[in-house]
């Protein structure tokens, strides 16, 4: 009888990481995502300061982060087609550029009162961002299978050390303001641009492009038939609102909070502390939610990251002290954090592999969109009633996915006892 070879043994995390090259990627995919970290989180948080100042209204504060949404969410299908085409390394080290030009853009508007040039600015660091993000996968392809997830975690802990840097880097911004006589949040953008051309430089010394470690799965059409019947499924519904709901308060929440602090006194420095921390919510346990939703499931940790959404959202409504929105932000950065792994777990789990990678993409796009639009309706009650109207509703849309998640998990558990009983 002939002897059937062997099938090779997929090789374990530290075998990947002795391969040539490996670590040194993986290191500068780190550090590169805490500079972009660093830059953009301090660029768009303070976008909503910049147009109130060169408007004169925080009617239009919602603006840029808005038009940052929903360029990120077309530069994601360009994004993948163009790494596809000329590698992950072009892709991502043109990603670090754009954001670099357009926050040195954003920089040079602003000083001069332009709001057409700033908002190109916000346009260009949008439509970067989201290829930034492809840096996760580009780990991911460096690793074997079994350990992407605690890779992918790593990375976005890079995160945390960004907003570290950013708050670290707040005095001397102020320094060097006082000492050019230049406005200090103006000047917070060229320290963005700054930080995002060393990403590039990372990227360009660092990163190789990764082989290819996929599995061979044959790609199917997703039509928009295709798309709504397949999230019409609870469990796949469930996993889209946690992604939209977890991302559009999170995100409105966090560009606007700014223009509350300040008209209760807070300075730079202290928005710039009180962002770390909510930077900190949101990534400093991405190595960890993973596990969880594997361990209590994606029911219990939706319905934790509601609730924290929801606690939050009240908290920075009520709070006027740099302490109480600390405490408030970092509880909204938590809850998308768990929000964001346990919907990515359920359509991970749930979506056919032939269109998941299409379907996950055409779910990103409505997710950068709804964050746009709820940061745009968010600026225009600012104007209108102040921020504790924005923290409301943000404790309304968490409230929703509350709902949602009882409904959805009562109609599962009942079909499941139908099930049992006919059988």
């Amino acid at each position: 009888m002939e002897a059937i070879p062997a099938t090779p043994a997929s090789p374990t995390l530290r075998e990947a990481l002795a391969e040539p090259g490996v670590a040194r990627s993986l290191l500068g995919l780190f550090l590169a995502q805490a500079t972009s970290t660093g830059a953009i989180t301090t660029s768009v948080a303070l976008s909503s300061i910049l147009v109130t100042r060169i408007t004169g209204s925080a009617a239009f504060s919602g603006l840029p982060a808005t038009l940052n949404m929903v360029a990120a969410s077309g530069s994601a299908f360009v994004a993948g087609m163009a790494m596809a085409r000329f590698g992950r390394k072009a892709g991502l080290f043109g990603g670090y550029l754009l954001g670099a030009c357009g926050a040195a853009i954003g920089c040079l508007f602003a000083l001069a009162g332009s709001l057409p040039g700033f908002l190109l600015g916000s346009v260009l660091v949008g439509a970067a961002q989201a290829v930034i993000l492809q840096g996760r996968y580009a780990a991911a392809d460096l690793v074997p299978a079994p350990a992407r997830g605690r890779v992918v975690g790593t990375i976005l802990f890079g995160s945390v050390i960004g907003a570290l840097l950013a708050a670290l880097l707040t005095p001397w911004l102020q320094g060097v303001s006082n000492s050019l006589r230049v406005p200090a949040i103006e000047l917070g953008w060229a320290q963005s641009a700054v930080l995002l051309a060393v990403g590039a430089t990372l990227i360009l010394t660092l990163f190789r492009n990764p082989g290819a470690r996929q599995g061979a799965v044959r790609a199917g059409r997703l039509d928009m038939a295709t798309f709504l019947s397949t999230a019409a499924r609870p469990e796949i519904r469930l996993g889209i609102v946690n992604l939209v709901l977890g991302q559009s308060v999170m995100v409105m929440l966090m560009n606007l909070f700014p223009i509350h602090a300040i008209h209760h006194g807070l300075g730079l420095s202290t928005i710039s502390g009180i962002i770390t921390a909510h930077v900190a919510g949101m990534f400093a346990l991405a190595w960890l939610s993973g596990g969880l939703v594997d361990r209590f499931g994606p029911w219990t940790i939706s319905a934790s990251g509601g609730a924290l959404l929801l606690s939050g959202a009240v908290a920075s409504a009520a709070s006027t002290s740099a302490i109480g929105l600390g405490v408030a932000l970092y509880l909204i950065g938590l809850g998308w954090n768990l929000c964001f792994v346990a919907g990515s777990g359920l359509l991970a789990k749930n979506v056919d592999a032939s269109i998941r990678t299409r379907f996950q993409g055409a779910t990103d796009v409505l997710v950068w969109l709804c964050a746009g639009g709820s940061t745009l309706g968010g600026g225009y009650l600012v104007g209108l009633y102040d921020y504790p109207a924005v923290g409301v509703l943000g404790g309304l849309a968490a409230t929703g996915l509350l709902l949602l998640l009882a409904v959805t998990w009562v109609r599962i558990r009942s079909a499941q006892g139908r099930d049992l009983a006919s059988s």
